[in-house]
C-alpha cells in the first residue's frame, strides 16, 4: 500500500465502501495471466523469426535482409517489453502505470523503464520507413532516390537522435506523485487496487504535451513512409522508362505488395488500440488492458507474416522441420531426377579406383563404435552427477551449489550432444559433418542442430567465469567486487547474448552443399566414404571466420576468466586486510585451489583436440585423425562427472556463507 496518508485516507473511507467488487476481466490477474499465456508463443515465433532471415534469407533478398532484420528485431523487443520486462497494467485516460515486469524486479528506475517503453516504438516506426525507402531506393525508374551509403546513413542517423529526444520533454518533468494520483482519483474514482501500491507511478501529468508529441511523430512517419511506398507502387505499375525486363518487374511488385502486407495487417493491432486509446471517453479497465494486449500481439503477427507470406522463408520453415518426415513422394523423386551427378561419377571414376582403403583407426566405423562405447558410461555418470549436486550438496557450499551445477550441465549438455544427438563425423580442414545422431535420424534441420551444438561451447566457456567470478566476490579483502544480484545478472546476460551472437556469424550464409564438396574434394581428394552420403553436408564455407570467431571467445574467455582467478589467488595469498582468521584463511585457499585443479585438468583434454582442430583448419593439414581425436572430449566430461563424486571439498571445507555487518566491518564464517 502507499505510504502517502491521504491516498491511504480515501482507500479506507470511499474505495473500500463505495466502489463495487472488482471483475476477473478488470483486474490484473486477467492481465498478467493473459500475457504469461501469449509470451511462449510470441518468445518462440520471435526467435524462430530471427534465426529464419539469418539463415534462411536467399541471395537474391541480401539487399533487403538487414533492413527486414532490423524491422523484426524491434517487433520481438516490444512484444518482450509488454509481456516480460515491463507488462504494464496502464490506467486510462491517465499515464499511471503499474509495472508487472523484469526490469522493476532489477531495480531500474520507472521512467527509465518506460522510456525504453516508448523509445521502441519510435524505433518500430523507423524500421517501417527504413524497410520502404530502401524498396524505394532499388526502383530504379524513380529519378530521385537515396543511393549513397552515406547518405543513408546521415539521414537514418537523424531520425534516430532527433524523436527519441521528443519524449523527455515531459519525460523529465518532476512532481509530487501522490497529488498527481489523487488528481486522477476525481477522474477514475475506483480504480483497479493496485493503482494505490507505491509501485504504480505516473509517468507525466503534461498529458496535452504528451498526446500532441505522439501525434506529430505518427504524422511525420505515415506522411512520408506513405510518400515512398505510393511512389514505389506507382513506378513498379507504370511502365518504365527505361529498360527493365518483365520478369524483373513482375518481381519487384510481387516483392513490394508482400512486404506491404506484412507491415499493414500487423499495423492494425497498433492502430485499433491506439485508436481506443486516444478516444476513449468511458472509463472501463478492461478496454486499458486489451489496448495492451492487443498492442503485444502486434510482435506475433507480424513474425507469422514474416515466415507465412515471404516464400523462400516458408520453404525454409517447411523443409527443416515437419517436411522433412513427410515429403510426399513426387517431391522425391522430382528432387532424385533433377540431382546432380558430379559426385556420383567423382566417386564412380576417381575415388574407387585411385583411393586406397581407409584405414579402421580413420574410419567412420572405428569414430560411431568409440562413441556408443562411451555413451552409456557418459550418460549415467552425467546423470548421477547431476543427483549428486542437487541432493547431496551440504548448506555450507550453498553460494557454490548452483554455479557447480550449472557447470555440469553444461559439460554433460556437450556430451550428450557429441554422443547422442549429432555425433559429428567431420572431415577437417573443411567444414563437411557426416551426423549420424539422434536428432539427425528423426529429420532435424543440419544447421540448426550444429548450431545448438556449437553454442555449448561457450556456454560451458561462461559456466567456468561464473564459478571464479562467485569465489572472487565472497573474497572480502578484494575492493573491487560484484557485489549485487543485478549486475551480476546483467553481466552474465549480455555474456551469454554476446558470446551465443558470435558464434552464430559464420554460419549466416546458405550453402549449396554439392557445389561445396565438390571444392573440399580439391583438398581432401580421398576422404572416407561417407563423405559421399547425402547426410553429409557443409555447415559453413567460410572456415576463417569459424577459426576467428571460436578463437576470439576462447581468448576473451581465457582472459576475464584468468583476471578473476589471479586476483582471487593474490588477496588469498598475502595478508589479509581485515580480520579474518588464519584457519579462516587456509580453508578459502584449500576451497580456491582444489577448485582450479578441478577445472584445470579436464581443461588441459580439452586444450589438446582444440589445438589440433584450429592448427588442421590454419596450416590446411588433412588427416582423418584429427577429426577422430575430437573423442578425447569425452574423456573430459567423463572426468568431469567423476570429479563431483570423488571431490573431497565438501568433507573439508566449508566457507560458502558469509554475513557482512556493516558497522563492523567484520566476515563471521559458519563452518561445518
Amino acid at each position: 500500500m502507499t505510504s502517502s496518508q491521504l491516498l491511504q485516507e480515501y482507500y479506507a473511507r470511499n474505495y473500500t465502501k463505495n466502489c463495487p467488487e472488482l471483475t476477473y476481466f478488470n483486474s490484473n490477474e486477467f492481465f498478467t495471466r493473459t500475457t504469461l499465456i501469449l509470451s511462449p508463443f510470441s518468445i518462440i515465433l520471435g526467435s524462430y523469426g530471427i534465426l529464419v532471415i539469418l539463415i534462411g534469407t536467399p541471395k537474391h533478398m541480401k539487399s533487403v535482409k538487414w533492413y527486414l532484420f532490423h524491422y523484426h528485431i524491434i517487433t520481438f523487443f516490444i512484444e518482450l517489453t509488454l509481456n516480460n520486462l515491463i507488462a504494464p497494467l496502464i490506467f486510462l485516460p491517465s499515464a499511471a502505470v503499474y509495472p508487472n515486469g523484469l526490469l522493476i524486479d532489477l531495480g531500474i528506475p520507472f521512467k527509465l523503464v518506460m522510456y525504453i517503453g516508448d523509445i521502441s516504438f519510435i524505433a518500430l516506426s523507423l524500421s517501417m520507413l527504413m524497410i520502404f525507402e530502401n524498396r524505394h531506393s532499388q526502383i530504379v525508374t524513380i529519378p530521385y532516390r537515396m543511393t549513397r551509403p552515406s547518405t543513408k546513413l546521415i539521414f537514418y542517423a537523424c531520425h534516430y537522435m532527433f524523436f527519441p529526444i521528443l519524449p523527455l520533454f515531459y519525460y523529465l518533468d518532476n512532481f509530487d506523485q501522490s497529488a498527481a494520483k489523487l488528481e486522477i482519483l476525481e477522474i477514475i474514482p475506483c480504480p483497479e487496487p493496485h493503482f494505490f501500491l507505491e509501485r504504480t507511478q505516473i509517468v507525466t501529468i503534461k498529458m496535452e504535451l504528451s498526446s500532441s508529441i505522439s501525434s506529430v511523430m505518427v504524422l511525420y512517419y505515415t506522411v512520408i513512409i506513405l510518400f515512398y511506398a505510393i511512389q514505389s507502387g506507382y513506378y513498379l505499375l507504370k511502365r518504365p522508362t527505361s529498360y527493365t525486363s518483365d520478369s524483373m518487374r513482375l518481381m519487384q511488385r510481387k516483392f513490394f505488395f508482400i512486404l506491404s502486407i506484412q507491415v499493414v495487417v500487423p499495423i492494425f493491432f497498433l492502430f485499433i488500440p491506439n485508436a481506443i486509446y486516444y478516444g476513449v471517453s468511458t472509463v472501463d479497465q478492461f478496454v486499458s488492458t486489451m489496448t495492451i494486449i492487443f498492442v503485444s500481439l502486434h510482435g506475433m503477427i507480424s513474425s507469422i507474416c514474416l515466415i507465412v507470406l515471404h516464400k523462400p522463408y516458408r520453404d525454409f520453415t517447411w523443409d527443416q522441420s515437419i517436411g522433412r518426415c513427410i515429403e510426399s513422394p513426387r517431391k522425391a523423386s522430382a528432387g532424385r531426377s533433377v540431382r546432380p551427378n558430379t559426385l556420383t561419377a567423382y566417386f564412380l571414376n576417381n575415388y574407387s579406383i585411385n583411393c586406397p582403403p581407409t584405414p579402421y583407426f580413420r574410419s567412420h566405423e572405428f569414430f560411431a563404435l568409440s562413441v556408443h562405447i562411451l555413451s552409456p558410461f557418459s550418460v549415467i555418470l552425467g546423470v548421477y552427477g547431476i543427483i549428486v549436486i542437487v541432493v547431496a550438496t551440504p548448506k555450507s557450499m550453498e553460494s557454490a551449489k548452483w554455479f557447480i551445477l550449472h557447470l555440469h550441465i553444461a559439460t554433460f549438455y556437450i556430451e550428450v550432444v557429441i554422443n547422442v544427438m549429432l555425433m559429428p563425423f567431420m572431415f577437417l580442414p573443411s567444414g563437411a559433418i557426416y551426423s549420424s545422431g539422434l536428432l539427425m535420424q528423426t529429420g532435424f534441420s543440419f544447421k540448426i542442430g550444429h548450431i545448438m551444438g556449437q553454442e555449448a561451447f561457450p556456454e560451458y566457456g561462461l559456466a567456468i567465469l561464473m564459478l571464479y567470478e562467485n569465489r572472487h566476490s565472497l573474497i572480502t579483502t578484494i575492493p573491487y567486487r560484484i557485489t549485487r544480484k543485478r549486475t551480476k545478472a546483467a553481466f552474465y546476460t549480455i555474456h551469454y547474448l554476446t558470446a551465443m551472437i558470435v558464434l552464430v556469424i559464420p554460419y549466416m550464409e546458405i550453402v549449396e552443399n554439392e557445389t561445396e564438396k565438390l571444392k573440399v574434394l580439391q583438398v581432401i581428394p580421398c576422404p572416407d566414404a561417407h563423405f559421399f552420403d547425402e547426410k553429409t553436408k557443409i555447415l559453413s564455407t567460410n572456415i576463417s571466420m569459424v577459426y576467428i570467431c571460436g578463437g576470439s571467445e576462447v581468448l576473451y574467455f581465457c582472459g576475464i576468466t584468468g583476471f578473476f582467478a589471479l586476483q582471487s589467488s593474490y588477496y588469498l595469498l598475502k595478508r589479509p586486510n581485515l580480520s579474518i582468521s588464519e584457519k579462516t584463511r587456509n580453508l578459502q585457499k584449500r576451497f580456491f585451489f582444489t577448485l582450479s585443479i578441478q577445472l584445470a585438468i579436464p581443461l588441459v583434454v580439452l586444450f589438446i583436440p582444440l589445438l589440433i582442430f584450429y592448427v588442421a583448419i590454419a596450416n590446411g593439414i588433412i588427416e582423418q585423425c584429427n577429426s577422430q581425436l575430437t573423442r578425447c572430449y569425452d574423456f573430459l566430461f567423463s572426468w568431469d562427472h567423476i570429479k563431483y563424486i570423488f571431490d573431497p571439498t565438501p568433507q573439508t571445507v566449508s566457507q560458502l556463507h558469509v554475513e557482512h555487518n556493516d558497522r563492523k566491518m567484520d566476515t563471521k564464517f559458519i563452518l561445518s
